[in-house]
């Protein structure tokens, strides 16, 4: 008898079904198969271990015996008696069972171990038009890796029904497809290397190998099609190399599920669970070429950040609960796809809908027409926003509403000047009033005063006196108004000096903060103890620019630091909180997959580099970048 051995790894090898060599002959049927649900490296009971491992074998059975192919003759029965948990290819029990004590190598997740008879099982042809001589199997078992992978029966980890059907390919006597050259990674259940998540139900190229070793009745459920006409119900779902026969619901066999043909939306077909054509929210596989239907990208975080869930373009708009955000993707293009607005494709009603100006951040729900900004805000071209908001210029070219603001005040934060710039001073953002050609729009304390700009052009704001790039008075200020009259006439002379102030906190020859009736003070729109909305001078106004030197420069504020040494727009020396210390896959504001160690929104993790799912070989960086919305800085000026 001749011993083979085929392992399922975590390696590539180069990218049409190839046999292995020898079947089982059909004078056996059914072919006995005997499970232990003995796994321990897994949160699975045994009846789930169990459920999952009889998936991964019923998937190459005839519809006939309770499977997944139509076109097949090939039928499997539970053995009776008791199974055993070792190999033995010459006991003439066909068992299927997790090892702990593991010898194949830490990279193989399964093995398929076969013994031929020496009898012929005649010769079949493969898609390549290779011809092969059969020889007719005699035992088989196949044990799974309990030590160095962890096992599910969602894709998160290591799937079982995926491995199993991988596994009980060559239990039936199908090789590794790639070996000869036609299937590719994620395409075909026999391919050598395991993609991650659910690759449960055979590929056209896996049925045509399993239907030509065991012939039944070509055009049935799952045959490669890719016409309408190749198929016995007239039905071929996705005509052309991924296409397959299937059958109209009622009830469909194990690997598939009812659901509308792509082909006609309103019809009901069988469709297999090939991790392709995903819908929105629908758990999906990242890295696999066709995750999602329509064109959509697989992305983690909602809310799982192991689980793929499917999101999809928005261009013919979002269902109910689904908002449109834009996707950067890693080679700097962009795309707007339909997210749950609760972020959570599990319960995407679940959200409550902040309003105009309340505080939101980058899990909140903004109520439609509003994007999240720090604030909700809706977009805007300057001078169409509600009334008492400015239309301000963020990083990017995208404008918001913001909550106005008047000049002479701070203009820190989610504000936008009203009536001209934001100008910052010594570490200080205020709004000035604009007279650019309007020097009368400066009230009578203040001068019309125009700088060149560094980044180019010019500006031309109110400023009251003491401000730079003029040094302030050392006297008495010239208000622009008389001073207070004491009560005494002057006699054409001038006020009387009665050696006593004229109010009783007017104590010194200077103005003196929250002292109205100090005539030091006074201004002509001063007009009481408060800071008076619009007037620089007030001296209860604490926002007149702090004196300096130096020439305006356009620049760009952001909300304040994310943590107390960030304190310029570039790399900061040791200042590990820094989000502009990036690193290659460092793109968002987030943690990126693979990208923990040297990503500052990252605590801790592995190397910065591209990364791989558990069980991958495709090396695949992650699509999904960042969602816009709280990645904008403000456009602003500042000296």
């Amino acid at each position: 008898m001749l011993l083979s051995k085929l392992a399922l790894t975590l390696a590539l090898t180069q990218a049409a079904w190839l046999p292995t060599g020898i079947r089982w002959s059909s004078n056996r049927f059914p072919i006995p198969y005997c499970i232990t649900a003995n796994g321990t490296n897994t949160n699975l009971n045994a009846n789930q271990q169990r459920a999952a491992l009889l998936a991964g074998v019923n998937a190459w059975v005839a519809t006939g015996a309770g499977g997944g192919l139509s076109c097949t003759t090939y039928t499997a029965a539970a053995q009776a008696g008791a199974c055993r948990t070792t190999v033995d290819t010459g006991d003439g029990s066909f068992n299927i069972f997790f090892e702990d004590n593991w010898s194949n190598g830490q990279s193989t997740i399964g093995v398929t171990w076969s013994t031929s008879s020496g009898q012929s099982c005649g010769n079949v042809t493969d898609d390549t038009g290779q011809f092969h001589q059969l020889g007719c199997k005699f035992d088989s078992d196949i044990e799974l890796n309990d030590n160095d992978f962890f096992w599910d029966n969602t894709g998160n980890n290591t799937d079982i029904t995926s491995i199993t059907t991988h596994e009980y390919g060559h239990f039936i006597g199908l090789d590794h497809c790639n070996d000869n050259g036609t299937c590719n990674i994620g395409g075909a259940v026999m391919y050598a290397a395991y993609a991650g998540g659910t690759l449960r139900v055979p590929f056209a190229d896996d049925i045509q190998g399993a239907c030509a070793l065991y012939p039944g009745t070509p055009g049935g459920l799952g045959w490669a099609c890719n016409q309408n006409s190749t198929c016995t119900s007239n039905i071929c779902v996705n005509p052309g190399a991924s296409g397959y026969c299937t059958q109209t619901c009622g009830t469909c066999p194990v690997g598939y599920a009812c659901g509308p043909n792509p082909q006609n939306a309103g019809q009901q077909v069988c469709l297999r669970d090939d991790g392709l054509n995903k819908q929105l929210c629908e758990v999906c596989q990242t890295g696999l070429p066709g995750a999602c239907a329509n064109n959509g990208i697989c992305i983690t975080g909602l809310p799982s950040p192991q689980e793929g869930r499917c999101v999809t373009p928005a261009a013919g708009g979002c269902p109910m609960n689904y908002q449109s955000l834009q996707v950067q993707f890693q080679d700097g293009s962009t795309g707007n796809y339909c997210f749950p607005r609760s972020n959570d494709c599990n319960d995407p009603g679940n959200f409550t809908e902040l309003q105009l100006g309340q505080q939101c951040g980058q899990n909140s729900v903004c109520a439609n027409g509003l994007t999240c900004v720090g604030i909700c805000s809706p977009p805007c071209d300057p001078g169409a926003c509600p009334a008492g908001w400015g239309c301000e210029s963020f990083q990017g070219g995208q404008n918001f509403c913001l909550p106005g603001v008047t000049q002479g005040r701070s203009c820190e934060g989610l504000t936008s000047c009203l009536d001209g710039p934001c100008l910052v001073s010594n570490a200080r953002a205020t709004c000035f009033q604009d007279c650019a050609g309007n020097p009368s729009a400066c009230n009578n304390a203040q001068s019309c005063n125009t700088y060149n700009l560094q980044g180019g052009g010019s500006v031309s704001i109110c400023e009251p006196p003491g401000v730079p790039p003029n040094p302030p008075d050392a006297g008495f200020p010239d208000t622009g108004v008389p001073p207070v009259d004491s009560g005494v006439p002057d006699g054409g002379v001038g006020p009387v000096d009665t050696g006593v102030p004229e109010c009783t906190c007017n104590t010194s020859s200077a103005c003196e903060q929250g002292c109205a009736c100090d005539p030091q003070c006074s201004c002509a729109c001063d007009v009481d103890s408060t800071c008076s909305a619009g007037c620089a001078c007030d001296p209860q106004c604490s926002t007149t620019p702090d004196a300096g030197t130096g020439t305006p420069d356009v620049g760009f504020i952001t909300p304040p630091p994310v943590c107390a040494c960030d304190n310029t727009f570039s790399c900061d020396d040791n200042c590990a909180c820094d989000p502009e210390c990036n690193c290659a896959c460092d793109l968002t504001f987030d943690c990126d997959p693979g990208c923990a160690e040297c990503d500052p929104e990252c605590s801790a993790g592995c190397a910065c580099s591209a990364t791989q799912a558990e069980g991958s070989g495709t090396g695949a960086t992650w699509g999904f970048v960042a969602v816009f919305g709280l990645l904008l800085a403000r456009r602003r000026r500042g000296w």
